[in-house]
């Protein structure tokens, strides 16, 4: 099964005050619909998930239920309606669809990045009112794709491969290190952005790397590279530095990563996620930090296994993670192991 998450991204906190009170009789309803076109994949299903969440303090909302289970050019609905029993300060409610004929995304040079229209409303409905009464909305679009990192035996040679398969099909990642256009980002035009990534796409790239010592690139960076083909490894914005893990800066770096990935997920292009720079490498690079090494050894996993890596997947769960570039790969991904060593080797993970 090909598995490829959407969010509604614009149905969020800019109403907060969304689903407070009203009527008892009110009911949630959430619709998303994705007109399908394209060809025909035998025997495969592929699944898209729309996720609504608000702020809002609401009455709880019974279980979410599908109630389509494949579609062309219809719309999938869910109905919910909440009990009178008790409030809460958040709810979510989601729909799945099974839809059972849509082209792939392809990476630049492996086929078309095919993009579907997915449009997600949010509206209420009461027993007062014959029409529902839209609250929001959010239009998106949407390709859908299969990515895994592949670190397997090398026949005739010591250590692992590593290498990304997309829709089953190993992938050659030809690319480059995006950092920020310009030192004063706002002086950075459409026009020049666009022009510097037509510049790696004409040279035959097919990745950006969207380096962990810039910053987030706006939607329009991702929807630039969703419909060209242009895979992005985006790495978390931690670079060259030994970060604290007290409980305060864990907090905030969870809600930069849900944010980020609530934001980004969605894009096809978005192949692979990185914890960050060069932080595992850093652990060899003085006398201090190869005296306490252990100590931040522990460090790492907390920030970046335990709240990146971990929130990263609440969001996405098909998602392929890095812990650091570069790395010496993982031992092993359940429970999360990285082999820590030598992050330069050219025997396991990525290099610099």
């Amino acid at each position: 099964t090909v598995t490829r998450c959407f969010n509604a991204k614009a149905i969020t906190q800019r109403h907060e005050n969304l689903l407070r009170g009203g009527n008892l009789g009110d009911a949630v309803q959430v619709e998303a619909k994705v007109d399908i076109v394209g060809c025909r994949l035998p025997g495969e299903s592929v699944r898209a998930k729309v996720e609504v969440k608000g702020t809002a303090k609401v009455r709880d909302l019974s279980d979410s239920v599908p109630l389509c289970d494949s579609f062309a050019q219809k719309s999938g609905v869910l109905l919910a309606q909440p009990h009178e029993s008790r409030e809460r300060e958040s709810v979510s409610a989601a729909v799945v669809l099974h839809v059972r004929d849509v082209a792939l995304w392809w990476p630049r040079g492996y086929g078309q990045a095919v993009l579907y229209d997915a449009d997600i409303r949010l509206s209420t409905t009461s027993t007062s009112y014959s029409e529902p009464s839209r609250v929001d909305s959010t239009s998106q679009r949407i390709g859908f794709r299969h990515v895994e990192i592949v670190e397997e035996p090398v026949a005739l040679a010591e250590g692992l491969s590593f290498f990304l398969r997309v829709n089953g099909v190993p992938v050659w990642a030809k690319g480059a290190n995006w950092i920020p256009a310009d030192m004063f980002y706002n002086r950075v035009s459409v026009a020049e952005r666009s022009s510097l990534l037509r510049s790696a796409t004409e040279g035959n790239m097919n990745m950006i790397r969207v380096w962990g010592g810039g910053l987030y690139e706006d939607d329009e960076f991702y929807e630039w590279c969703d419909a060209a083909g242009l895979m992005v490894w985006q790495e978390f914005a931690f670079a060259c530095s030994m970060y604290p893990v007290d409980r305060d800066f864990v907090a905030n770096a969870r809600a930069e990563i849900r944010e980020t990935a609530v934001r980004l997920a969605s894009h096809p292009s978005v192949v692979i996620w990185g914890g960050n720079n060069e932080n595992e490498a850093m652990l060899t690079w003085t006398d201090f930090l190869r005296e306490h090494r252990d100590r931040y050894v522990v460090d790492q996993m907390r920030l970046y296994a335990d709240v990146v890596r971990t929130t990263l997947f609440d969001v996405d769960p098909a998602a392929a993670f890095v812990f650091s570039s570069p790395s010496n790969g993982i031992v092993a991904a359940e429970p999360f192991m990285p082999r820590w060593g030598n992050a330069q080797s050219n025997e396991n993970g990525d290099v610099h």
